[in-house]
């Protein structure tokens, strides 16, 4: 079977037409999210095809992995025997792209029909820079991981084979978000709560997706108007509801959308009791009967440069989604209480560090510091072999970080920042010594953006 299906989505005056197309048993697979044409043809192929038949067929890219095309991804890694993927993800420049007329990201797949019965296979998926073909590179991906990157979306990702390896070494570790927190959208809807939403200052505030920033809100958005929840009147029409409660305890607020192509995808900050989250955010909150890690050391593991660089590569579109972040990985903790109050202590001086009463350069200087100090931390938290391998660890070098106390001024909480900041910045520190050095390990080097190649 060769085939070049139409590129064609239904919906607006045709979405009757696919309403009825649905109604058949073989294009059930196509269904959820809107459909393209391509779906109905990949589906009607491995009805035409015998065993062993051989399918090869270009369409959109949109393939590999848009959330519309899911289950038909799942049918074809379980129903057919997937041989090799060209991706050609181009689509800007005419010359470049595949169909010169047509601003279309697309791939070829090959693929046999053969009935798999559970067993785990590898397929080779080659991710070309222009039509030419002459500058590309070569990823082999099995099913089993697959599944093990997205279990929810099985995502086919745009990784080199270094990257790949980096992917492994991260979901090591079996524990996921969701297993001591939940990620959920901010309780109050912007449209369906619009009545809540007051000028009056003197009542709890709506914080909104443009007003979180890294480890602060800001008092100026870049869009919207600040605005308050007429909180009588919602907890009045909402008291059966567990998120109508959330803002009594402290959780961690995300925007709900950031750039698809930003090196910083996950822009996030602590807020406290007492304020309420617009549904352009998400937040994260403890389960119940989390004591294992808590919100200010998830938020330093949440905010690092590593837990950005997996979500930037599993991510295909601007949404954060709430699915997304709670298959992200907590790393093995076990023994590890130490460093999580370490990064917790260094959490708490950045967010003090990081509010807007301070615009000196010296407070830039030394909350810039403390979050590369976080990023080590992470890296070695997830990859502990590994930095020991290159001498490059930085936990057990920290000394003491004193903790902050409710009880403690301003002057009390920077003097210790400064004095916490001078000790481990001294040239000769190990710890300055091994964040200086740390892209010298490979992975790393990666990850931060330092490998020719990213």
């Amino acid at each position: 079977m060769i085939g070049n299906p139409p590129y064609d989505v239904y919906q607006g005056s045709k979405k009757e037409e696919i309403e009825d197309i649905l109604n058949f048993e073989i294009y059930q697979k196509c269904k959820g999210g809107k459909i393209n044409s391509f779906e109905l043809f990949l589906a009607k192929t491995h009805e035409l095809l015998q065993e062993n038949g051989i399918n090869c067929q270009i369409f959109q890219n949109s393939f590999l992995a848009d959330n519309s095309s899911r289950n038909l991804r799942e049918f074809y890694f379980r129903n057919e025997r997937i041989i090799s993927i060209d991706s050609f993800p181009e689509r800007d420049n005419p010359k470049k792209r595949v169909f010169e007329s047509v601003k279309m990201s697309v791939c070829i797949l090959l693929s046999k029909r053969h009935a798999i019965n559970g067993n785990d296979y590898e397929f080779v998926v080659r991710f070309w820079d222009d039509k030419t073909m002459l500058k590309g590179y070569l990823t082999k991906f099995s099913i089993e991981e697959i599944i093990l990157f997205d279990p929810k979306q099985l995502i086919i990702l745009n990784l080199r084979i270094e990257e790949k390896k980096i992917y492994h070494y991260y979901y090591q570790n079996v524990t996921k978000y969701s297993d001591y927190f939940d990620c959920l959208e901010g309780e109050l809807n912007m449209t369906f709560h619009k009545k809540y939403m007051i000028n009056n200052p003197s009542n709890p505030l709506i914080v909104k997706g443009a007003q979180i920033q890294r480890y602060f809100t800001t008092s100026t958005p870049s869009q919207g108007d600040i605005e308050y929840v007429d909180e009588p009147k919602y907890l009045k029409d909402y008291s059966k509801s567990k998120k109508s409660h959330h803002h009594n305890i402290n959780r961690i607020a995300l925007q709900g959308i950031s750039g698809a192509n930003d090196k910083i995808r996950i822009i996030s900050t602590l807020i406290p009791q007492n304020i309420y989250c617009a549904n352009s955010c998400n937040y994260i909150i403890p389960v119940e009967g989390n004591n294992a890690i808590s919100i200010l050391s998830l938020l330093g593991i949440f905010n690092s440069t590593l837990t950005n660089w997996i979500f930037r590569k599993s991510s295909t579109n601007s949404n954060v989604n709430c699915y997304e972040v709670n298959n992200l990985r907590i790393p093995d903790i076990q023994h590890k209480s130490n460093a999580l109050n370490y990064i917790e202590y260094l959490v708490q001086y950045v967010l003090y560090l990081k509010q807007e009463i301070f615009n000196e350069n010296e407070s830039q200087l030394i909350y810039h510091y403390f979050e590369q100090i976080i990023d080590g931390m992470v890296y070695e938290l997830y990859f502990p072999e590994l930095l020991k391998k290159h001498n490059r660890e930085i936990i057990k070098h920290l000394g003491e970080l004193p903790e902050f106390t409710d009880s403690m001024s301003d002057e009390q909480k920077m003097k210790i920042c400064k004095k916490v900041f001078d000790r481990l910045n001294d040239k000769e520190h190990p710890v300055r010594v091994n964040l200086f050095y740390m892209n010298s390990i490979p992975e790393i080097a990666i990850i931060e953006g330092k490998n020719e190649n990213n």
